[in-house]
């Protein structure tokens, strides 16, 4: 299997944000993801709140998020991190953008079926 252009990339900066965070923000986050592993009541749940909150950030409900909508969406989903974990990963603008431009393929939005398939 091929490793899209720019993946690599992406995750190492991900990452790289990931552990700045405080040591307790980060025990409790990875904590949860690795709950997920074999959860099906947790997974659910966390599915629900990324779709919801894909779709409270689809201002405009045409099924797919724009870059402003992404940055929309981002914020939803460091204040639900914030809420759960204490924190959440600090991302710049410049960080953002280029998740977005990853996930999208440089399309200019991200589908549903693209967001579900990189959750």
């Amino acid at each position: 299997m091929e490793v899209p252009e720019g993946y690599k990339e992406m995750m190492i900066m991900v990452f790289s944000v990931h552990a700045k965070k405080p040591a307790d923000v980060r025990d409790k986050y990875e904590g949860y993801l690795n709950s997920l592993l074999t959860d099906q009541e947790r997974q659910s749940e966390y599915s629900t709140v990324r779709l919801q909150a894909f779709q409270m950030a689809d201002a405009n409900n045409d099924g797919v998020l724009d870059e402003a909508e992404w940055g929309t969406y981002c914020e939803r989903m460091a204040s639900w991190q914030d809420e759960m974990f204490g924190g959440h990963n600090e991302y710049s603008q410049e960080q953002i953008k280029h998740i977005f431009d990853q996930i999208s393929k440089n399309s200019g939005s991200i589908t549903k079926e693209a967001f579900i398939h990189n959750m």
